[in-house]
């Protein structure tokens, strides 16, 4: 009977260290949404420091601001916004080399596009030209070219939807999406899909990484006057969505979910199950035999 007791709790043991051990973290977070704002910074690495896409139809004005420039200007100009004009009507690249800060609003029927460099060996470089403050771009979808832009990033930290908003213009916000949390099977490297957190009107989601080495990937997509579609695959432990002022919600896992999520430890305890209940019977069998 000791004995017994003894394997049982020995079977045990070993199944929690197993379990503390292969218990997956769910330390990338995977986020589908469709937005009206998105805002990134891109993460140099070794391999690329890159980003390079094309636009269509875009009015190029550089991102310093020269309130002298908006007196008598045209309306719907670079010089109305008391910027430089660059490109009244512009299609082709636009290179982003280093750490570059990147936002993306819908206006009404138009896209803007933000690119500001954050450091000295950054820049932004539009049909050719390095633009050395950033670029402010403005885009409007023609039947003939409906497809703004499309891009994939690594990305440094990256915010869907607005908040605090105080304008005149309608606010830029996260319309609808999914966040799950992803993992990988400890044994095999499988992708392990964890519970999905559905992401409202208004909701905002923050990114952040939390070593200098951390990145995610980031995809956007923006066709005529559809809102700015987002795939986000980013490498953080936790999350919190935000709405209008909130403090926040943080998106946190229980062990029992992430237990659930991975066959693998489901086996195991099924497996430990099995031999604990097996001596527990075998326990029953033999005082049976011995009462008798």
């Amino acid at each position: 009977m000791i004995r017994a007791i003894v394997i049982g709790a020995l079977l045990t043991a070993i199944a929690i260290v197993l379990t503390i051990r292969l218990l997956p973290s769910f330390a990338t977070i995977d986020v589908t949404a469709k937005t009206d704002v998105v805002s990134f910074e891109t993460a140099p690495t070794i391999v690329s420091n890159e980003l390079h896409f094309g636009v269509t139809n875009a009015a190029v004005c550089s991102y310093a601001v020269d309130e002298a420039l908006s007196i008598g200007a045209p309306a719907h100009s670079c010089e109305a916004l008391g910027r430089q004009a660059v490109e009244a009507s512009y299609n082709g690249d636009v290179l982003l080399v280093g750490a570059v800060r990147v936002s993306l609003q819908r206006s009404q029927a138009q896209l803007e596009l933000v690119a500001v460099p954050l450091a000295a060996d950054a820049s932004v470089t539009i049909g050719g030209h390095s633009i050395p403050d950033g670029a402010f771009l403005t885009m409007t979808a023609t039947t003939a070219s409906p497809r703004l832009l499309s891009f994939g990033a690594l990305v440094r930290s990256v915010v869907l939807g607005q908040s605090g908003i105080d304008r005149s213009r309608p606010a830029s916000l996260l319309l609808e999406g999914t966040l799950q949390a992803l993992a990988t099977d400890g044994l095999n490297n499988t992708v392990l899909q964890g519970p999905k957190v559905s992401l409202g009107l208004g909701d905002q989601v923050r990114l952040t990484a939390g070593k200098p080495e951390d990145s995610g990937t980031l995809f956007a997509e923006v066709e005529g006057t559809d809102a700015i579609n987002v795939a986000l695959r980013y490498s953080a432990p936790a999350v919190t969505i935000q709405r209008f002022g909130g403090q926040g919600v943080p998106v946190e896992f229980s062990w029992w979910e992430r237990l659930k999520a991975d066959p693998t430890l489901i086996a195991v305890w099924v497996f430990f199950g099995f031999w604990i209940s097996l001596l527990g019977s075998l326990q029953k069998l033999f005082q049976g035999k011995g009462a008798g």
